[in-house]
């Protein structure tokens, strides 16, 4: 007669299968942001890196850190034009995170961003190699700005793309109860892509716009990644499998 044995697992397992499905909010909310930020700070350090390499190699029209003050000095005067221009006005303001930093930089260094532009790497053939690391560092701080405001632009432009993921994603629900009604089943690989597609909006597009160290109207990558990630949310809606 076999004896019938009771295979509990160990209870270390089962500590750490109730620690692989934890249904908590707050860890998965923080490690977006962390993930948020390391992206930004990834696309910064980027962004230097190629305004550097164009130094280096002579790629861009003004010289040394002169490009990257003029394209800064091109979206600054970009947000004043936004700010003072009538019938225009903002949810989020473009301008918030560029004042953020410019309280940040007074309170712990003592100097504000209007101060960065009467920098200067004063080329003499004395301390030839001196000029020129000054001038590496001071393409930090335009490319820096010039990325703060990128940023305010995109983050101004969110409500834009809540708008659209609703209307878009109301006229995939539409779809979605036709495709139920006519019995048509649904597709993981249409779901994937779709999350792929959304993913290209938000992040890939936008990623691209934070990196390039020249000047490209907001508009031009703002309109592009809020219809992309809208379309891939209608997309989503339509596929999604679970029934809701």
């Amino acid at each position: 007669m076999s004896e019938t044995k009771n295979r509990t697992p160990p209870v270390n397992t089962q500590r750490g299968d109730s620690h692989e499905h934890s249904t908590g909010l707050i860890k998965p909310v923080i490690n977006y942001i962390m993930s948020l930020c390391g992206l930004l700070f990834g696309a910064l350090m980027v962004s230097i890196l190629i305004e550097w390499i164009g130094i280096f190699f002579g790629w861009w029209n003004e010289p040394y850190e002169y490009h990257s003050k003029a394209v800064a000095s091109e979206y600054i005067q970009l947000i004043n034009d936004d700010l003072s221009a009538t019938n225009r006005d903002f949810v989020l303001s473009p301008s918030l995170p560029l004042l953020w930093l410019s309280e940040f930089t007074t309170k712990w260094f003592g100097f504000t961003l209007t101060d960065a532009f009467n920098l200067s790497s004063g080329f003499t053939t004395d301390n030839l190699s001196g000029s020129i690391f000054k001038a590496f560092l001071i393409s930090i701080a335009f490319t820096t700005i010039t990325f703060i405001v990128k940023v305010g632009y995109f983050f101004s432009s969110l409500p834009l793309v809540a708008l659209l993921i609703v209307q878009f994603g109301a006229d995939g629900y539409v779809y979605r109860i036709k495709r139920i009604y006519e019995g048509r089943l649904s597709s993981d690989w249409l779901t994937v892509m779709s999350q792929k597609i959304i993913g290209l909006g938000l992040f890939s597009l936008s990623l691209i716009f934070f990196s390039i160290p020249i000047y490209v109207h907001p508009v031009l990558a703002v309109l592009p990644v809020c219809v992309v990630s809208a379309i891939g949310f209608r997309a989503l809606v339509i596929n999604f499998a679970k029934n809701f």
